[in-house]
């Protein structure tokens, strides 16, 4: 997609190895016009979300705006399982995490925040709080492997 900024406060997400694409905009105005569908544009208003679903753009209001808190260093994990968490981390932190055994993760639902700046290590011990879990790093391959422990 083509994204021609017509405000101050935007966020994009895009990755060509999964072909997702969304953005939001918070502040101003946003135009956003896809590559794969000739003509198919939208224009963004405040608190408005678009995202690419099948080829095709699709508008939607911003649901949760702590999404966006990463622009003052904030991660939010406002209703997300482990794994998502985990992929998050990854994204954030740039490492790859590999889960030994990923039939034992627990099924929860996470919410809060945690300041990025403190590392993947503090926010995987804010992890371990609700979770019975250990961990190693590979600084070598920049890979944390974490392996779940069932009590």
């Amino acid at each position: 997609c083509d994204a021609e900024v017509l405000g101050t406060k935007f966020n994009i997400l895009a990755d060509a190895r999964t072909a997702d694409f969304s953005a939001a905009l918070l502040e101003g105005r946003l135009k956003i016009s896809n590559r794969l569908i000739g003509g198919e544009s939208f224009i963004l208003s405040p608190n408005e979300q678009i995202d690419l679903v099948d080829g095709h753009l699709k508008l939607n209001r911003i649901t949760d705006p702590d999404d966006f808190r990463w622009v003052d260093g904030l991660m939010n994990l406002n209703t997300l399982s482990f794994g998502e968490v985990i992929r998050k981390f990854e994204s954030y932190y740039g490492v790859r995490i590999t889960i030994d055994n990923p039939e034992d993760i627990p099924e929860l639902k996470y919410h809060g925040k945690i300041r990025v700046s403190d590392g993947v290590d503090h926010a995987l011990k804010l992890l371990q709080i609700t979770n019975n879990f250990a961990y190693t790093r590979d600084d070598e391959t920049n890979t944390i492997h974490i392996k779940i422990i069932k009590i």
